[in-house]
């Protein structure tokens, strides 16, 4: 039941579902193993194991983020609490965690969690159907969303701030404000399994949200104007522009795209990992 999670290029985080611990890997200042700790089947882990924190939570650990810059990891628990901490890497290597706050108002597990220090603030999702928007520096709650369904993702634009939700089927977008900006049904698609929102802003017609999908797809969706020519309606949609083929029919588990939004990782249940390149921005209409 481990994770993982890339929190800077001199280490990565994994962590356990079951009993609410999180491992501390140390790597390179390039990004590579040490030499002779290289993963595979029965040890996925690459590496240096540096540090070791249990209990985090009452209960499992069910989502993990860290802030840009690595020196805050956020974690989300079947308590309903998120908890925030600080990193910090000794003299020895190790590393230490203090506890900065709790983050209360989910009332059922914490199914994942979108930080934008750009933005300034954090968006968790939860399996009681409800998004909390909180402000980053503050940690202080700032308003409430809804869906009818638990959470499977939820992402920030880095641009502008706005926020996708996916839920079941079901995915929406919202600006910073929490006003509904568009939303799309799922269900005549493979079930979506994991979704980012990439930083298009919304003038610029692009690709601005990217989901995954059960059957191995990759769904690529641009936001149309009543004024678009193309827009049949009167009203603000989510349009499928491109579907990725990653090649297996095994369930995305995850996406995530570079700065530049010019490369796409996609990573699947199975443990493999695909990468688009495109000479053009990633979100820039195909």
């Amino acid at each position: 039941n481990g994770r993982f999670w890339g929190a800077s290029k001199e280490r990565y985080i994994s962590w356990c579902e079951v009993n609410a611990t999180i491992w501390v890997y140390s790597t390179t200042s390039s990004g590579l193993a040490y030499p002779g700790s290289i993963g595979n089947n029965e040890n996925p882990h690459i590496g240096k194991l540096v540090s070791t924190f249990e209990n985090l939570h009452i209960g499992g650990i069910s989502a993990l983020t860290t802030t840009d810059d690595g020196k805050q990891i956020w974690t989300g628990g079947e308590d309903s609490l998120i908890n925030v901490w600080r990193i910090q890497k000794k003299k020895s290597g190790r590393y230490v965690l203090d506890q900065m706050e709790t983050l209360s108002g989910h009332e059922s597990t914490v199914s994942c969690i979108a930080l934008s220090s750009l933005q300034g603030i954090a968006v968790s999702g939860s399996n009681d159907g409800t998004i909390i928007i909180w402000d980053l520096g503050k940690k202080s709650y700032l308003r409430s969303l809804n869906h009818r369904s638990p959470l499977t993702a939820v992402s920030i634009n880095q641009n502008n701030g706005n926020i996708m939700t996916l839920s079941a089927s079901l995915v929406k977008l919202w600006s910073v404000n929490g006003n509904r900006i568009a939303e799309k049904n799922l269900e005549t698609f493979s079930q979506p399994t994991c979704g980012v929102a990439t930083a298009c802003e919304d003038y610029q017609h692009g690709i601005l949200i990217l989901i995954g999908h059960l059957n191995g797809q990759v769904t690529l969706w641009d936001l149309l104007y009543p004024g678009d020519v193309d827009n049949q309606t009167k009203e603000r949609h989510l349009c499928l522009r491109k579907t990725l083929e990653t090649g297996k029919r095994v369930a995305i588990s995850c996406l995530r795209l570079d700065g530049q939004q010019r490369h796409l990782a996609i990573g699947d249940v199975s443990g493999s990992v695909t990468h688009f390149t495109s000479a053009e921005q990633v979100y820039i209409r195909p």
